[in-house]
């Protein structure tokens, strides 16, 4: 049925005064449900929140407890392989922790753990749990010493190279480089490069040539090592006594 635009104001008018009538008495009802919702609803939301917190933080602490024992499994790999390394060479092999890297960008040496307290000395190599060479002790403290890593600028060793050649292993901060080797020398790319001392029945490996550069003005030739411990980072080192 049609009706005039009037009318229909009325009726809608009529509408939401029963409306109101209806719901007038229970207006504070109302107001305490919709307040009791939200309230629920804040404390809800805080305890998920406090819950994901919680649960942040037990992920943290499984993540560091996980990562401690690949470290310690790691830790084991490393002095197992040292040991099995010492049995199969008879030698007089001492493990020795980090103090402290060098500070610096252009050098290459750190402070362990060990002096004269473990009759270290002057002179004495370090050799990775692999039994390749790192280092050698430049000066001996009481508790502690100095140890001038391979690929330091200061560091120099006697080598042999292959067979039959001789030189001087130099670092040079990103390797090592063989000085001293005559052009005529049967010296080619992948000749080991290595090392041994009197005190020693066995050579140890330092490294191999990665390139051989011949100037044809210059005696020696200009020799570039591929270093078999190119990291600066050790969790531990071996002295050898």
């Amino acid at each position: 049925m049609y009706l005039p635009s009037k009318a229909k104001l009325k009726i809608l008018v009529i509408y939401l005064l029963v409306i109101f009538l209806l719901f007038a008495p229970f207006k504070n009802v109302i107001r305490n449900l919709f307040s009791l919702f939200f309230y629920q609803l804040t404390v809800t939301s805080r305890k998920i929140s406090q819950k994901n917190e919680k649960l942040k933080k037990e992920n943290i602490s499984l993540q560091i407890k996980l990562k401690e024992s690949l470290q310690l499994k790691k830790e084991n790999e490393y002095l197992k392989q040292a040991l099995n390394f010492k049995k199969s060479k008879k030698i007089d092999l001492v493990g020795v922790g980090i103090l402290s890297f060098s500070p610096s960008s252009w050098q290459r040496y750190l402070l362990i753990n060990g002096g004269k307290d473990i009759n270290l000395k002057k002179g004495l190599l370090a050799i990775n749990e692999k039994g390749k060479l790192i280092g050698k002790i430049t000066e001996v403290k009481k508790t502690f010493s100095h140890l001038l890593l391979i690929n330091d600028p200061n560091f120099k060793l006697s080598v042999f190279v292959g067979k039959f050649g001789s030189g001087l292993l130099k670092g040079t901060l990103t390797g090592a480089k063989i000085l001293y080797i005559e052009k005529e020398e049967a010296i080619k790319k992948g000749d080991k490069v290595w090392v041994k001392t009197d005190s020693l029945s066995f050579p140890i490996e330092v490294g191999k040539v990665r390139s051989i550069k011949k100037g044809t003005n210059q005696l020696f030739c200009d020799i570039a090592v591929e270093l078999t411990s190119e990291s600066i980072f050790f969790n531990k080192i071996f002295i050898l006594r």
